[in-house]
């Protein structure tokens, strides 16, 4: 079965952000590179994911 290019890419950016949440940025963004992500895709990613988390912190206390 082939995936779509679609499929993959979504993949890597999920894979990335777990990467991102237990070994830091700069292996996340390593591995997005590696799997051929733009280097603004990849930004803007981790910068979602960040004001995510920041959100979520504050809701919670």
């Amino acid at each position: 079965m082939k995936k779509t290019t679609n499929d993959l890419t979504s993949h890597v950016m999920d894979k990335g952000l777990v990467i991102n949440k237990y070994k830091g940025e700069y292996q996340a963004k390593r591995v997005m590179m590696r799997a051929g992500l733009p280097v603004d895709v990849i930004e803007s990613v981790l910068f979602q994911d960040k004001k995510n988390q920041k959100e979520t912190t504050t809701t919670n206390k």
